[in-house]
């Protein structure tokens, strides 16, 4: 398991690197001085915190790992983005491999 974030403090303190270290997760960080170069998902944890996380209560792992599955599947399939001309990723991807 990876968990990827900026470079803030909370991030790189003794304390939450151990925490990782313990429960076997690898840490990923962006790039100092580049704080773009992980804005796709971090605009999609931000929508995903907003429109399931916050909105529920989760009674297990299990239950929210199927929430997580299925907001995936409804964000690439259902979902329109504004950046993609009103599309879901899967139509604006199909889109793009019909022209190639």
């Amino acid at each position: 398991m990876i968990f990827h974030s900026d470079q803030g403090s909370q991030y790189t303190s003794h304390a939450f690197r151990q925490l990782l270290k313990k429960l076997r997760i690898a840490q990923s960080f962006s790039n100092a001085g580049t704080p773009h170069d992980n804005a796709v998902m971090e605009s999609f944890f931000a929508v995903f915190k907003k429109e399931a996380f916050y909105r529920n209560h989760y009674r297990s792992e299990a239950e929210l790992r199927k929430k997580i599955d299925e907001y995936i599947a409804f964000y690439n399939q259902k979902r329109p983005h504004t950046t993609l001309n009103l599309q879901t990723p899967e139509q604006y991807e199909d889109a793009f491999f019909r022209t190639q």
